[in-house]
């Protein structure tokens, strides 16, 4: 199941950048799970969204520390999605 801010990037992916797959909550290695992916075959162009929507802000906090660790969190986020485009969309 995927929430609001999610369905608005994929509704966004397929009929503003033309994708012609529009997927969800894809998992993957290490429970790791991409919000939305978008195809676009005739470009080989693969869209990688990681969709947040807080009214009151976004911060993420080190369990350990309890200190912002916001930059450091969607850094390795975005590493793990990387990653995985990589392993399984090699042509994209």
């Amino acid at each position: 199941m995927h929430n609001v801010a999610e369905e608005i990037t994929g509704e966004w992916l397929r009929y503003i950048k033309g994708c012609n797959f529009v997927e969800y909550n894809v998992k993957g290695p290490h429970q790791t799970e991409i919000d939305v992916i978008g195809l676009k075959m005739a470009e080989n162009t693969i869209y990688v969204c990681e969709v947040a929507a807080h009214v009151q802000g976004l911060q993420y906090v080190n369990t350990k520390t309890s200190q912002p660790n916001t930059a450091n969190k969607f850094i390795q986020k975005f590493k793990k999605d990387k990653d995985y485009i990589d392993k399984h969309f090699p042509h994209f």
